[in-house]
């Protein structure tokens, strides 16, 4: 329900009876104080029935 009304995401895919996360694009931080100049993401964690149990913002993984 999420990809559809969201569009695609931008991280990962969602399979089938397996928990994962996705992730929509945000902003990357270019700011003029102090920026990481990392991409920003919504990320998106579900479980193997595929409900949503954890939203929150985060910088790219391995950033």
């Amino acid at each position: 329900m999420v990809q559809q009304k969201y569009g695609t995401f931008d991280v990962g895919t969602i399979k089938e009876n397996q928990a994962g996360r996705v992730a929509y694009y945000i902003y990357t931080d270019n700011g003029s104080i102090m920026p990481d100049h990392l991409k920003h993401y919504y990320y998106i964690e579900y479980d193997e029935w595929g409900v949503v149990y954890k939203v929150y913002e985060s910088s790219q993984l391995g950033g």
